[in-house]
């Protein structure tokens, strides 16, 4: 609640919650301590489940705890261990923007050919993923769960998911942290900042 609320004051307008995490009803005290409109501030809210009747539990109770209205990304936080079960679950978020519990759909932690699934022409444009997020940092590039990055810029590119839906999170997390690694450490001397700002900007 305290980070939210004080990156909000510092101009910060998207906030990142999901299920497992546990931090909606946090995220929502945050965006009411830092006074700010909530139509001034683009939340997603990540979750995830092996089957239908799971993911709409997961997301009614964690629409429950927001308890702030729609909210403006409702994301699949990762694709289900069986493929084949994808559609199903996608469909289950396709219910939400229908019922207008969510205003756009996205997609965290995707391959380019999960990705191929979810934009196919047999759905509408509007139920395709607006924003696909991925974990990277310095030591991946890539994205942890990008196979082949061409690939998914291709289809980026061609579905018009514009660029900049990337979310690219969470640059400070490694196995090795990159707060300590010696290249970082000489850049952000020369540029006379902190590793942890160097990597923030990047």
């Amino acid at each position: 609640e305290t980070s939210v609320a004080a990156a909000l004051k510092e101009g910060v307008r998207h906030v990142d919650t999901a299920a497992e995490y546990g931090t909606e009803e946090a995220v929502a005290r945050g965006i009411r301590a830092a006074a700010v409109t909530r139509d001034d501030v683009f939340v997603n809210l990540k979750v995830a489940a092996e089957d239908p009747e799971d993911l709409r539990r997961v997301i009614d109770a964690s629409l429950k705890k927001w308890g702030q209205g729609a909210v403006d990304c409702l994301m699949l936080h990762r694709a289900p261990e069986k493929e084949k079960n994808l559609e199903e679950l996608w469909a289950v978020l396709e219910e939400e923007v229908q019922t207008g519990r969510a205003k756009m759909l996205g997609a965290s932690n995707i391959t380019a050919a999960q990705l191929e699934v979810l934009t196919s022409r047999q759905r509408p444009e509007s139920l395709w993923p607006a924003v696909v997020q991925l974990k990277c940092s310095i030591f991946h590039q890539g994205g942890y769960f990008i196979e082949n990055p061409s690939a998914l810029w291709r289809i980026l590119q061609t579905k018009r998911i514009v660029p900049v839906g990337i979310s690219l999170f969470n640059p400070l997390h490694s196995c090795i942290s990159p707060l300590e690694e010696p290249l970082c450490r000489a850049w952000a001397q020369d540029l006379c900042c902190s590793p942890a700002e160097l990597l923030a900007h990047w």
